[in-house]
């Protein structure tokens, strides 16, 4: 019984090892920087497939965007589920109080756009 326990152990540990290894050989995902900005633009309208797009900024200082994310515009969000309710809530009080924000970008776009999706977003 102590054997079978021992040979148990010592195989787990090789799995294990093996799984770490080519975990580290995986190429690490693009993450978009978290970064500070004012929101200069607040827009949506039934050419914008129902979602808002900000415009920041610093807009072309913008690194580790998405390959699909080259509109002038910013990011965007779905203004109809519920986070994107509070995204434009935020979005909006931020832009009228010229308040610096932090956000963060997603690695894709939203659907049918060249918009970088919205991580995040705080009022600083």
């Amino acid at each position: 019984m102590k054997r079978i326990s021992s040979i148990l152990q010592v195989s787990i540990v090789i799995i294990l090892g093996f799984a770490l290894q080519v975990f580290l050989q995986q190429p690490a995902l693009a993450s978009a920087p978290i970064q500070t900005a004012k929101i200069t633009h607040v827009t949506t309208g039934p050419d914008k497939h129902g979602y808002v797009y900000l415009k920041l900024d610093n807009h072309g200082d913008i690194e580790d965007k998405p390959a699909c994310s080259n509109s002038q515009w910013t990011m965007g969000f779905d203004p109809n589920d519920v986070t994107g309710k509070e995204l434009f809530k935020i979005s909006l009080l931020a832009q009228i109080t010229n308040s610096n924000i932090t956000i963060k970008g997603g690695n894709d776009c939203l659907p049918e756009t060249n918009l970088q999706r919205i991580d995040f977003l705080t009022i600083r």
